[in-house]
């Protein structure tokens, strides 16, 4: 294994890989990812793939507006097909207390003007 680099990654999950790719994208070219088993392995690999636009604080909504454009072209600027589907997704709200908590995310998500599913 190597023992220098300009800039060392502990974890190899998204945040590692990306914080990687974007230093690329910037000009560093010594770059070293270190991960404990293969990059991904983590919680990275473990999520449901969902991305959510409905949240309970604006920042997160905003986020995911931010991030949107660029998992839409992830294909393009990449190389490969992350097989990204807008379908949409529903919180069912079978009591009243969830329902108005799920009534709240709904008024953080329109007063941030989160765009609606296609």
């Amino acid at each position: 294994m190597r023992r220098n680099a300009d800039v060392v990654i502990v974890g190899g999950g998204i945040i590692g890989a990306s914080i990687a790719y974007h230093l690329t994208k910037k000009g560093v070219r010594d770059i070293l990812v270190l991960e404990r088993d293969r990059l991904g392995s983590g919680s990275t690999g473990k999520n449901a793939g969902g991305i959510r636009l409905q949240f309970s604080s604006e920042i997160n909504v905003k986020l995911s507006q931010r991030s949107l454009p660029h998992i839409e072209r992830f294909a393009d600027e990449i190389g490969t097909d992350p097989h990204f589907h807008q379908v949409g997704y529903l919180f069912p709200s079978p009591r009243i207390a969830m329902s108005t908590r799920s009534n709240a995310r709904s008024r953080c998500g329109r007063a941030s003007a989160f765009p609606r599913a296609r």
